[in-house]
């Protein structure tokens, strides 16, 4: 992939991530809901032997047992330093966030009736 689609793709992620941030502020009572269809499998078994050749090893076997394998890796859950470990999970996130599929929006707002 060309060095620009990659940096056009960080971009558009970090944009989602602080559009997400803005709203939660803004209206804290109504959620944004992000459903993805599960990953390709190939393409979340090339991101797990990708990640194995640098000594990250995550369980990809369903959603629970990746989520939990990315937690792992969090700075609070591993003796390496904090600061190199939050970055690695962050990556590792970013990473995995690459292989999901398609995805649909769903708004939920909370009523006082």
């Amino acid at each position: 992939m060309c060095v620009y689609f990659s940096l056009i793709e960080e971009f558009m992620l970090l944009a989602n991530i602080t559009v997400a941030a803005q709203l939660y502020i803004a209206i804290p009572k109504t959620a944004l809901l992000r459903i993805h269809k599960d990953p390709p499998k190939q393409c979340l078994s090339s991101l797990h032997v990708m990640l194995q050749k640098y000594g990250i090893h995550l369980n990809i076997e369903t959603a629970g047992n990746l989520q939990a394998s990315i937690n792992r890796y969090e700075p609070e859950n591993n003796s390496v330093t904090v600061d190199s470990m939050k970055y690695i999970t962050m990556v590792i996130i970013n990473l995995c966030s690459k292989t999901m599929a398609v995805r649909i929006f769903i708004f939920l707002v909370e009523y006082n009736l």
